[in-house]
């Protein structure tokens, strides 16, 4: 289930955190809207938002927005919070993909990472405030 994907990830990153940086779960922010995982810098105290999706369980539509709406239009809006991560956990194939409905194709999972990859670059591009989100990928279901 996502939520203990989340917990996992928050996990793993406390592990390796040291001195770097410190790890939060779910710590309030702008209009009282939660990231999953906030990453802050010790030394300068600069901090990046991350958001963990569980791709299999989410529309294409759904994974839109949680890169627009979710993690750019409610977490990174702050001037001290603009940089942010999409984390897509890919955990069992999808023998169709995900459907893109403006088309009526299916897309792979490559291709969405490509579709999601290429509108966080668009948005980072929107002027010199705008939000600076990034998307990772965590795959595993080859395994």
């Amino acid at each position: 289930p996502e939520r203990e994907v989340q917990k996992w990830v928050a996990d793993r990153l406390r592990l390796k955190q040291g001195r770097s940086y410190s790890i939060e779960r779910e710590p309030h922010v702008v209009g009282e809207k939660e990231p999953d995982v906030r990453i802050r810098a010790k030394p300068t105290d600069a901090n990046c938002s991350m958001e963990i999706k569980v791709a299999d369980s989410w529309t294409l539509t759904e994974l839109d927005d949680a890169l627009e709406a979710q993690l750019c239009g409610r977490y990174l809006r702050s001037d001290q919070g603009r940089y942010g991560v999409l984390l897509l956990v890919h955990q069992e194939s999808r023998p169709l993909g995900w459907e893109d409905k403006a088309t009526g194709t299916y897309l792979a999972f490559s291709e969405v990472v490509t579709r999601l990859r290429t509108r966080a670059l668009a948005i980072s591009g929107e002027g010199h405030h705008a939000p600076q989100p990034e998307i990772a990928v965590l795959d595993v279901s080859g395994c």
